[in-house]
């Protein structure tokens, strides 16, 4: 009892956030007293890890935390297995991070924490009720503030695709997967995704779902499948729950399942037989121990003597309630088996209706309840993936038992003893102590009291309630019913709560459905968000094959013309020789400001290209044109576009490096993918420090520009142009 006292605190918010202005009545959460076992406030975070969102209490446990998920990660791709049967390591793991210079700021993410948190609680697979939670399969974490900042900064250099700006992120939410890839030598890799704000709670769990289904998919990152099912009415404060709920289960576990087992006499008669205590005081000792076997090599059971049964460790007391009319009998009884115990009752003691009504503390081991990779900031000093508290994370468990004596007696002496030797022999264990027998009390009175009730069962409560969706009044029953329909058609149960797309996917997929319906209902919940109905995925299908359908042969012969159109205004236009000459301007600036100028047009270096020999084929053109047209075109353009630019680029070959780039970017503008952009070219030549700066008219020449038009152009096509001995090498730039 002393070592796994607890008390009721006020939730803290996650560090940087705050919680709801809304009153709840479970913003609460049971911990440990600080005069608690030491390993305890660790097993009790180990336990809540399994079951919702995690956030630091204090700074040192955001860089815990992290070394902890980096480690887990690690061990999950290298099938570790983790010690005491606990938690399997979670192979992919989610932060909410919600950025802003104060708590007013990151108050945005709320409700996207409280979805969160929502997803970790419950499990997957909604008709399996022993399916294990999300929070189980997917490690769950939420920073805020200055955290968040510190976290981004730590996991950013880790993402190929993805990498936020860390200027712009006032107010932003996001989220970061991060996974080991095991096709890139085992190397971590986090990707960002940032989340729309101000949304409802269950179009935030959506969004959620959405981002991870994508990750899936595009990334490879190791969600279940599973993930795409909704779960839908997601509650206000619900991490605040979440995280009451919890803590209150993990110290329910502590104190057992009371149980009630009768006498034979009693059978039928429960209610006409007056038990009640009989002040009597009993020592409960085992009748039989592990003892060597006579070789040495092993174990075997030995009967114990009740002088050596009364002295061992794992004695317990117990007091005895029997049939009132017989109590003065039942204390000549007791005074007369002190010695040896109390025998099986007989013909003449079965009236008595004995009962041992006590508390046994027995060992419970938490096992895969717990994760060994969670972190507390009070023992910091122990390394994530552990033991905690061997074996297999054990607590003492409280077990209140009313038991007949027949019962009792196959296993166990039952001596009759003094009040006082009951009582432990420190006094600063009295009150714990009294603490943990009055349970027997408590299950005396509910049982055998003037006011009998029901006994309540302390099974913890560690699953979160799921609200199945249900028709409204306001539901149009023909759309159910053709929601049904569709359903059926894709033998999906229509009674159940299979009513989206995800769901949907997530069932065709465990059923091993054939592969078109499974890449039908997986594109659905990609394009349209896991929540869309499956009568909405169809009718989407059905636009998109009246689209094709109208590709007809006078569509194709329209879009021909236009190509040809496009490609007689391109060479139109070289055809007639500029004013200008396709000559760039002299270097007047220096090198050393045009990375600072990229920098801050949020630029960056994408794609190189060479221009060949002089006298190469048009083939050996489409690298350089390929790079030019990822600068000046909103898409990929087609071949016959870039097999023109190349021609183009070739026959202009003669008139210089200059004027054969020119060709090329004439013809690439010259299709309905052009940006409505000018192009500048920035030129150095090899061993200058001196570059210039210069703007393409849309008939292919040059005039001179400055840094200042670059920077005040709304859009603009920016490529980099290097001539030296080897030749001339142009460089595509993209946005950061």
């Amino acid at each position: 009892m002393v070592n796994q006292a607890s008390r009721t605190r006020s939730l803290p918010p996650p560090r940087g956030m705050t919680l709801s202005p809304m009153h709840t009545s479970k913003r609460t959460q049971r911990v440990p007293v600080d005069s608690a076992a030491v390993h305890l406030p660790a097993l009790q975070r180990a336990y809540l890890a399994t079951r919702t969102v995690m956030a630091a209490e204090s700074a040192l446990e955001v860089q815990l935390m992290l070394n902890a998920e980096n480690r887990e990660l690690y061990h999950a791709v290298g099938n570790v297995v983790p010690p005491d049967d606990s938690l399997a390591p979670r192979a992919v793991a989610v932060t909410l991070l919600a950025f802003g210079d104060d708590e007013s700021i990151c108050r945005s993410a709320r409700p996207i924490l409280d979805a969160l948190a929502h997803l970790a609680g419950v499990s997957l697979t909604p008709d399996d009720k022993n399916s294990p939670l999300a929070a189980s399969l997917i490690r769950m974490s939420v920073f805020a503030g200055v955290d968040a900042t510190w976290f981004l900064e730590k996991t950013c250099e880790e993402a190929l695709d993805t990498k936020p700006m860390h200027a712009t992120l006032q107010g932003e939410v996001m989220v970061c997967v991060r996974w080991v890839n095991q096709n890139d030598a085992g190397a971590l890799r986090s990707e960002f995704h940032t989340l729309p704000t101000g949304r409802s709670l269950d179009q935030s769990l959506q969004a959620l779902q959405n981002c991870f289904l994508s990750m899936k998919i595009y990334y490879g990152a190791p969600f279940p499948t599973a993930i795409a099912n909704a779960h839908t009415n997601v509650v206000v404060d619900a991490w605040a729950q979440a995280l009451h709920t919890a803590s209150e289960a993990f110290f329910e576990l502590t104190e057992g399942t009371p149980c009630v087992h009768l006498a034979h006499a009693l059978n039928g008669h429960e209610h006409e037989v007056n038990i009640e205590s009989t002040g009597i005081t009993a020592r409960v000792c085992p009748r039989f121990a592990q003892g060597p076997s006579s070789d040495g090599k092993g174990f075997v059971t030995v009967s114990l003597t009740p002088e050596l049964a009364a002295a061992r460790a794992d004695c317990f007391h117990a007091f005895l309630v029997g049939n009132a009319a017989c109590h003065s009998d039942v204390a000549t009884f007791a005074k007369v088996h002190e010695q040896e115990g109390l025998p099986p009752p007989n013909e003449e003691t079965a009236r008595y209706c004995l009962h041992t009504c006590a508390v046994q503390a027995s060992v419970f081991q938490l096992r895969e309840r717990v994760s060994l990779y969670a972190t507390h900031h009070k023992v910091g000093g122990r390394l994530s993936g552990t033991p905690i508290s061997t074996p297999g994370s054990w607590v003492w468990r409280f077990e209140p038992a009313i038991v007949a004596l027949e019962a009792v007696l196959p296993n166990f002496y039952v001596l009759p003893c003094a009040d006082e030797s009951a009582f432990p022999g420190d006094r600063k264990l009295e009150r714990p102590f009294n603490d943990f027998f009055s349970r027997a009390f408590q299950l005396y009175a509910a049982t055998f009291g003037a006011v009998r009730g029901s006994v309540k069962s302390k099974q913890p409560f560690e699953r979160m309630p799921l609200e199945l969706q249900e028709m409204t009044d306001n539901d149009d029953p023909s759309i159910r019913a053709a929601e049904d329909f569709a359903l059926t058609a894709f033998s999906l149960d229509a009674s159940s709560r299979r009513v989206s797309v995800g769901d949907a996917f997530a069932s065709l997929q465990a059923c091993r459905a054939p592969r078109p319906l499974t890449e039908f209902m997986l594109q659905a919940s990609l394009r349209l968000g896991i929540g869309a109905s499956v009568l909405d995925g169809i009718s989407s299908a059905a636009q998109a094959l009246r689209q094709m359908a109208n590709t007809t042969p006078e569509a194709c012969e329209a879009k021909n013309n236009e190509i040809a159109r496009l490609k007689r205004v391109a060479d139109a236009a070289i055809g007639n020789p500029p004013k200008k000459s396709c000559v760039l301007q002299p270097p007047t600036v220096p090198l050393a400001s045009v990375k600072p100028l990229l920098t801050a047009l949020r630029l960056c270096k994408h794609e190189d290209g060479q221009l060949p020999r002089p006298n190469a084929p048009p083939d050996e053109y489409i690298s350089v044109v390929s790079v030019v047209a990822g600068a000046v075109l909103s898409k990929i353009p087609d071949e016959s576009t870039i097999s023109h630019a190349c021609q183009v680029a070739k026959r202009a070959r003669p008139k210089g490096d200059i004027a054969s780039l020119s060709a090329a970017i004439t013809v690439l503008r010259g299709s309905d993918a052009a940006l409505p952009a000018p192009a500048f070219v920035i030129a150095q030549n090899e061993g200058s420090s001196q570059v210039s700066f210069n703007r393409m008219g849309f008939n292919g020449a040059f005039e001179t520009a400055t840094a200042g038009q670059l920077v005040d152009a709304p859009q603009r096509a920016v490529l980099l142009m290097h001539s030296g001995a080897k030749g001339v090498k142009i460089t595509s730039t993209k946005c950061m």
